[in-house]
C-alpha cells in the first residue's frame, strides 16, 4: 500500500485532489495549445508549479536545467528550504537557489563528489528519473520496480537502472516508441513539456493513494483555549470553537495565555523556545509574508517572544525581528520557566554568558570579554543581542558592544608570527595540564593541527585581507583547539561543509589548505564582499548580523568565536583590544560606498544593500558636499579606503 508522508502540507494535497485530477483549462492563444502534453502542461500551470513567459510563450521544448527542475519539485511537493544545505556553485537567483535547498533537504538531490550541484546544466531524463524516485522515497512510497523492456537498456547506466525500474513501473516516465520498438534515450535532455508531464503524474500518483495516512491532521478533541500557569502546570480556563472568539476573550483578560490543545499559542511576554521536528533540527527564521528565510538557529534556542497569531510567531533573533512557524516553537511565560540564559560579571570584571538548555535543565559558560561598567558583580542580566543588557525587571541598564564580536574582518592583528605560534604552545601546554585525565588533551602540545600555523595566518592576512588572529579563534572554536577527530582525521579545522543534519567528512591535505579554502571559497567569496550570497557584515556578530548569520545555526556561534579571540589577545598582552580602531555600524539599507568623498556616479565603489554592517572608522573628511564624509576601511581589502555618508554611521560603544 501506498503512503503519504506525514510531513507534506495539507493544502498541497488538497490543492492535487481539487484541482488536479481532470482538470479543464481554457485554451488560449498560446504555444501548449494543440501540444500532445498541453493536458499535462495546463495543469502544473494552474497549480502555479510552472509558469509561461508571457504573451502566451510556454517554450514547452526548452530544456530543463538541473536546478529548474529541483524547485519545480519543491514547489510541487511543498518542500521547506534549509538554509544551511550549500553547493560551491550555488545559483545568484534566491528562487533557484531555494529550490535546490528544498529538494535536498528532503533528499532528492545531493550534487557531485567536488560539492558543486551544477545547477545550470541541462538535466538527462536518466538523472530526472533519479530526482523522481527520491522523491518517491520522500513520499514513503514502495519502490516497486518494473522489468526494463527499452532497447535502449545497454545506454542506462547500473547505478541508474532501480531508479528507471521505478518510475517506469508508476508510469511517471516511460519511453519513446519508433518503428515498434521502445527507447528510454537516457541522456537525451529533458524538456519543459516533459517535466510538466512527469511531474503530473507524480502528484496523480498521490491523489491515487488508498487510505492515505492523514496530513498534519486537525484533532477534533483539542481545540483553542484560554489558560493560566497554577502550580507550574497550564490550565484551560475555558474553551472556544474559534480562534476567533478566543483571540477576543484573550484580549479581554489580564495575563492569561492563548492555547491550542496544550500549546501556548499567544502570550503578553515570553520565550519561544526552539524545538526539533521530523523534517529536521534547525528552525528557519523568515520574513514577515514567511516566503523567504533569512537564517536558521538549531533547536533549543530561546527567542525573544513578541507577538503570533494562529499562523506565525513574531519573534527576536539577535537584534533583528523575525517569523518563525508555531510547529518549530513552544511559548513560554517568563514565570513558567525553570532557568534561561543570562550574563553576569566574574571578579576580574569580565562579561560570563551563561547558555542555559532547557531540554537537559543543564548550563554550559564562557567568557565574552570585558564587562560593560554598568553591570555590578553578583546581579544576573539577560539580553538577547549580546550588547544590550536588562535587569530581571526588564529594565534596560546598559549597553556594550564586544570589539571582537565586531571587528571587521578586513583589519591587522599586531601580533606576529612567531608570537602567535608561541601563544598556541603555551595553550596547548595548559590544555594538557588543566585536564590531565582527557583522551582529548593528551599529548595536545604534540598533536594539535594549530602547531605552526602562525606563518601562515600572517601570511594569508598580508595576502587575503583577513584578520589572523580572527582565523585562528574560529579555528579553536570549531576544531577543539586542533585536536577533533575532525581537524586530526581531515585537516578541517572550520566545520567546512559540515552541516547540521548532514555532517561531511571534506579532507584537506594540509592545514595550510584548509585556511586557503576557508578565505577563498567561503569568506572572500560568499561572505565578506557586499555582493556575496551570504553577505551580512564581516565581523563575527550574531543572528541579527555578521557572519554568524549564515556561517552557523549556533545563535552564540559568533559570540564565542570572538570570547575565543579575546582570550587569545589578552593571553598575549592585549595589544590588540588596547589599541582597538573605531567600529561603526551602518544605520540604512542600500548605503552607497565611494572611492572618494563627493556624491559622483563614478565615485560609487559599491552598495551595501542591507543595513547593520559593521565597518572600521578611520575619521572624518570634508568633502564635495556638506555631507560629514567618513574615511572607512572598504570590505573589498585590507589596504583599500573608502567613504561613506556619516549621517548613515553609528559608531559603537566599545566594552574596553
Amino acid at each position: 500500500m501506498v503512503k503519504i508522508y506525514a510531513g507534506m502540507k495539507l493544502l498541497v494535497v488538497m490543492c492535487l485532489m481539487f484541482s488536479l485530477i481532470g482538470i479543464n483549462s481554457a485554451a488560449a492563444e498560446d504555444d501548449i495549445s494543440g501540444h500532445g502534453l498541453e493536458k499535462e502542461m495546463r495543469a502544473i500551470i494552474d497549480l502555479g508549479i510552472m509558469k509561461g513567459y508571457g504573451d502566451g510563450v510556454f517554450n514547452p521544448q526548452a530544456n530543463v536545467t538541473r536546478s529548474q527542475f529541483a524547485t519545480l519539485l519543491t514547489r510541487a511537493l511543498n518542500l521547506e528550504p534549509d538554509v544551511t544545505i550549500t553547493f560551491s556553485d550555488m545559483p545568484d537567483d534566491q528562487g533557484l537557489a531555494e529550490g535546490i535547498q528544498g529538494a535536498a533537504a528532503a533528499g532528492i538531490v545531493t550534487g557531485y563528489d567536488n560539492d558543486s550541484f551544477k545547477p545550470y546544466d541541462k538535466i538527462s531524463r536518466v538523472h530526472m528519473s533519479v530526482m523522481l524516485k527520491r522523491a518517491l522515497d520522500y513520499l514513503q512510497i514502495e519502490s516497486k520496480r518494473a522489468t526494463l523492456r527499452y532497447v535502449d537498456n545497454s545506454q542506462i547506466a547500473r547505478q541508474y537502472e532501480e531508479h528507471v525500474s521505478v518510475v517506469t513501473f508508476y508510469e511517471i516516465m516511460g519511453g519513446r516508441t519508433i518503428d515498434n520498438k521502445t527507447y528510454f534515450a537516457p541522456k537525451e535532455f529533458s524538456t519543459r513539456a516533459q517535466a510538466a508531464a512527469v511531474l503530473y503524474r507524480l502528484l496523480n500518483l498521490i491523489t491515487d493513494v488508498e487510505d492515505p495516512t492523514p496530513v498534519d491532521p486537525v484533532e477534533p478533541d483539542v481545540g483553542f483555549g484560554i489558560a493560566s500557569y497554577q502550580n507550574g502546570e497550564l490550565f484551560i480556563e475555558k474553551e472556544y470553537s474559534s480562534y476567533e472568539t478566543a483571540l477576543q476573550a484573550w484580549q479581554n483578560s489580564s495575563g492569561k495565555l492563548l492555547t491550542y490543545g496544550d500549546s501556548i499559542i499567544k502570550m503578553n511576554t515570553g520565550i519561544a523556545l526552539t524545538v526539533p521536528t521530523k523534517a529536521g533540527s534547525l528552525t528557519n527564521v523568515y520574513n514577515e509574508s514567511m516566503s523567504s528565510a533569512w537564517t536558521y538557529v538549531v533547536n533549543d534556542t530561546e527567542l525573544r517572544y513578541l507577538d503570533s497569531d494562529d499562523t506565525k510567531v513574531k519573534v527576536q533573533v539577535g537584534n533583528k525581528v523575525g517569523y518563525v512557524k508555531h510547529e518549530n516553537v513552544k511559548l513560554f511565560p517568563f514565570s513558567a520557566l525553570k532557568d534561561r540564559s543570562s550574563y553576569s560579571v566574574n571578579s576580574s570584571g569580565e562579561l560570563v554568558h551563561k547558555v542555559y538548555q532547557n531540554s537537559r535543565d543543564a548550563a554550559a559558560s564562557y567568557v565574552v570579554g570585558p564587562a560593560p561598567s554598568e553591570l555590578q558583580q553578583g546581579q544576573v542580566y539577560f539580553s538577547w543581542d549580546g550588547s544590550t543588557f536588562f535587569n530581571a525587571a526588564g529594565s534596560q541598564v546598559a549597553e556594550g558592544f564586544q570589539y571582537f564580536q565586531h571587528l571587521p574582518a578586513r583589519s591587522e592583528t599586531s601580533y606576529t608570527a612567531d608570537e602567535i605560534n608561541q601563544y598556541i604552545l603555551n595553550e596547548l601546554v595548559a590544555l594538557e595540564q588543566r585536564n590531565p585525565n582527557s583522551t582529548l588533551y593528551k599529548d595536545a602540545s604534540k598533536r594539535s593541527k594549530l602547531i605552526g600555523i602562525g606563518s601562515h595566518l600572517k601570511k594569508v592576512e598580508a595576502e587575503k585581507g583577513v584578520n589572523a588572529l580572527m582565523i585562528l579563534a574560529l579555528a579553536q572554536h570549531e576544531s577543539a583547539y586542533g585536536l577533533s577527530d575532525r581537524a586530526q582525521t581531515y585537516n578541517n579545522l572550520f566545520g567546512l561543509r559540515v552541516y547540521d543534519d548532514n555532517p561531511a567528512n571534506d579532507y584537506f591535505k594540509t592545514v595550510a589548505e584548509n585556511v586557503d579554502e576557508l578565505l577563498n571559497e567561503f569568506w572572500n567569496k560568499n561572505y565578506i564582499p557586499p555582493t556575496g550570497i551570504h553577505a551580512n557584515g564581516a565581523a563575527f556578530g550574531h543572528k541579527g548580523y555578521g557572519f554568524n548569520v549564515k556561517y552557523a545555526s549556533d545563535p552564540y556561534w559568533g559570540s564565542k568565536a570572538a570570547g575565543h579571540m579575546y582570550r587569545i589577545d589578552k593571553a598575549l598582552g592585549g595589544r590588540d583590544l588596547q589599541n582597538a580602531v573605531q567600529i561603526g555600524i551602518t544605520t540604512t539599507d542600500g548605503l552607497n560606498v565611494r572611492k572618494a568623498p563627493d556624491l559622483t556616479e563614478t565615485s560609487k565603489l559599491f552598495t551595501y544593500p542591507k543595513t547593520n554592517m559593521p565597518v572600521i572608522l578611520k575619521g572624518e573628511v570634508s568633502g564635495a558636499s556638506d555631507i560629514p564624509w567618513i574615511k572607512i576601511t572598504s570590505d573589498l581589502g585590507i589596504k583599500q579606503e573608502a567613504y561613506v555618508s556619516g549621517h548613515y554611521i553609528r559608531t559603537l560603544p566599545i566594552v574596553k
